[in-house]
């Protein structure tokens, strides 16, 4: 894994004397605070490392005019897709530390680095978390034929049935199927994988019957949980989602502990100052807040979830170590 020359060592923070400078020193010599005050003087560039339609590019844009309203300039959302995220995300490591560029991260952003043999950055080195915004449940789907009411069910058919069951992602290494993967580790089952390029022909190939589940998320699959194509089992949230209360959770049904779903957070380039940083976290918290947003949010399935700086650091060291356990266990690598 590659580390830029002149980024900090270690850890989420930047040094004492570091921090000092900064704090000293904003844009164009003004004591920070000030600079933190007078932020942003220009348009700032949002950063979403897909191409457009994606589940980042629609969070990018639903923040970026209540963000511009807030802080009284343009946000403007770039999209620069490839190499699962990376590219963008490379893109935006390079970028000034000033705050007049941001990225919109899902958790892909944790699982890269052990799916990757190298990446052009590092996860901890070159970007400071801002605010984690969002969490995307996954839900548990069957076709209808496959014998099983409940998670529960689904688990004691597994074991009766080694590898007999297969299940649908949108590729290799993607969140979906790493989550299948450690339900299915953490329940001591054995699935079959059956990769796709892409949500819609694996949700389809579930609906027709020519793979028996997956994990997908509530917008994909939600039609066909209504007419009845395809059965829900359970949730991937730690907590069950509302806008699916009867929808019991996979640690509460069949696997204590489990969670996974698929988050989305802003990140900054390393070094960018503490007081933009924390103007950037409070704006993006307020427009979190905003009853139009949390119902926007709400009808398209995502829940809000704000961790702002530290708090969002701790959980991205946490799915790193999460992650890369499940990935060496799978033995899975990318180019």
């Amino acid at each position: 894994m590659t580390a830029h020359k002149g980024r900090p060592a270690a850890g989420w923070r930047l040094g004492l004397p570091a921090l000092a400078a900064l704090f000293g020193l904003a844009l164009a010599g003004e004591p920070a605070p000030v600079a933190a005050q007078a932020y942003p003087a220009h348009p700032v560039k949002f950063v979403v490392p897909y191409p457009p339609g994606g589940g980042n590019d629609i969070l990018a844009r639903i923040l970026s005019p209540r963000l511009a309203e807030r802080l009284g300039q343009t946000f403007v959302v770039e999209n620069i897709g490839g190499a699962g995220g990376n590219v963008g995300t490379a893109s935006a490591a390079r970028s000034a530390p000033d705050g007049y560029t941001i990225l919109m991260a899902n958790n892909a952003f944790v699982m890269n680095p052990s799916l990757y043999a190298s990446l052009p950055f590092d996860v901890r080195k070159d970007f400071e978390p801002t605010a984690m915004i969002s969490a995307l449940p996954m839900l548990i789907v069957v076709n209808p034929k496959v014998k099983a009411g409940s998670l529960a069910e689904l688990v004691a058919l597994a074991k009766a049935n080694p590898e007999g069951i297969t299940y649908a992602t949108p590729g290799v290494g993607t969140p979906q199927h790493l989550a299948t993967e450690l339900f299915a580790k953490q329940a001591g089952i054995k699935l079959r994988h059956v990769p796709y390029r892409g949500t819609g022909p694996a949700v389809s190939d579930t609906v027709g019957g020519h793979v028996d589940l997956m994990f997908a998320t509530a917008s994909s699959v939600d039609q066909y949980v209504k007419n009845g194509t395809l059965r829900v089992l359970g949730t991937s949230s730690e907590k069950r989602s509302p806008s699916f209360p009867d929808v019991p959770t996979v640690q509460e049904a069949a696997v204590p502990g489990y969670s996974a779903d698929i988050w989305y957070g802003v990140l900054v380039p390393a070094k960018t100052p503490a007081a933009i940083n924390d103007r950037l976290a409070q704006a993006i918290a307020a427009t979190l807040a905003e009853p139009e947003v949390k119902e926007k949010l709400a009808s398209l399935g995502y829940e809000p979830k704000v961790l702002q700086g530290k708090a969002f650091g701790a959980l991205i060291d946490a799915d790193l170590v999460k992650w890369k356990q499940v990935i060496d266990a799978l033995g899975v690598k990318l180019d």
